[in-house]
């Protein structure tokens, strides 16, 4: 009886030690989730800038007395 207290034991230490691994791995997880959200912001950014551009560019196309003024 005694032997099966002990593996037990060792069963919930090793138990503990695994939630303890697999809660490190999830904060882990987040934080590269939230540093892919700031890149995908900022790409989300430049992207929205860059079609403003060029807009101006083809709008400017499309109305020559801009061009010539």
């Amino acid at each position: 009886m005694a032997g099966s207290s002990v593996d037990a034991l060792a069963s919930s230490s090793s138990v503990k030690k695994q939630l303890e691994h697999f809660r490190a791995q999830l904060q882990d997880f987040g934080s590269l989730r939230d540093c892919i959200r700031i890149v995908a912001m900022e790409i989300e950014s430049s992207t929205r800038l860059m079609q403003a551009h060029l807009l101006l560019v083809h709008q400017s196309h499309l109305t020559p007395e801009f061009l010539f003024a």
